[in-house]
């Protein structure tokens, strides 16, 4: 069976738990699962690997996500990170060709069974990030028409919440699919206090640099801030992915300033919220 260019791979090993996150094992002997994305133009699939004690990956399953990818030739179709995630016992894969997002369901006695619950539309064109916490999962698109949409979620499925859609920003002019890294959007996640959105935005040059944009929650959670706080650091200019760091800190790799930058936040809803080197 013939794939386009796998995306993002999570492993679940042994039942236990890091950082809030429970991982599962898996029957036949394995230590954990493995999930990739085909981002197929036809359909998009996860692809399921059982991984044993000495780190061998065995196919075990292909599933549909009911939605499409984008089977770009480019290297990197998405320009971005997080195109999967995994919160508690939920997987959430973006299907960039159709413009939605899909939610399984993993067995938490086997995790290489998967179960479709929900595929939803997204807010704009072209998902390419998605995070999750213990009460949202939340997608951010890209190309010509970017934007932030979030979903509470059960075992039923996804749910929108459409007072939380966000036009990221109106200056982008890329294509759908992008064909660059400049003027793309390339990760979305949740601040370590999940009270904050935090978004990067992928420039062209030290003349058009890129931005890291935090979104405020309220201190219930039931309310998304309207504006952002960005920051226009003269080192930031392609920020690709980013990596919490303890509370407060991130952890930016950024190709076109060829290095590794460390950001400080802040995400008090009464300050605006807050980004600084």
């Amino acid at each position: 069976m013939a794939f386009s260019v796998l995306l993002v791979i999570f492993l679940l090993f042994l039942t236990k738990t890091i950082d809030a996150q429970t991982l599962y094992p898996t029957s036949a002997g394995g230590v954990g699962a493995v999930y990739t994305m085909t981002n197929a133009l036809n359909m998009n699939h996860v692809i399921i690997y059982r991984l044993n004690a000495t780190g061998q990956l065995t196919y075990v399953n292909t599933v549909n996500t009911n939605g499409t990818g984008m089977n770009a030739t480019v290297t990197d179709p998405l320009f971005s990170q997080g195109s999967m995630t995994v919160y508690s016992n939920y997987l959430f894969v973006v299907n960039a060709g159709s413009n939605s997002l899909s939610m399984f369901m993993i067995n938490t006695s086997d995790a290489t069974q998967l179960t479709l619950l929900s595929v939803k539309p997204v807010y704009g064109l072209f998902p390419v990030s998605v995070t999750a916490n213990y009460l949202y999962a939340c997608v951010l698109t890209d190309g010509n028409s970017t934007g932030i949409r979030c979903f509470t979620y059960n075992s039923s499925g996804l749910f929108i919440v459409p007072w939380f859609d966000r036009i990221v920003t109106q200056s982008t002019t890329q294509n759908v699919p992008p064909n660059s890294f400049g003027g793309t959007m390339s990760k979305i996640l949740f601040s370590a206090d999940n009270m904050a959105l935090i978004v990067a935005y992928q420039g062209y040059s030290s003349q058009q640099p890129g931005n890291v944009f935090l979104y405020p929650l309220s201190s219930n959670s039931t309310v998304l801030g309207l504006t952002p706080t960005q920051v226009n650091s003269t080192q930031l200019i392609q920020p690709s992915s980013i990596t919490l760091v303890d509370t407060n800190g991130l952890l930016v790799t950024d190709p076109g300033a060829s290095g590794i930058l460390t950001m400080f936040y802040s995400s008090i809803i009464n300050t605006g919220g807050a980004i600084y080197n």
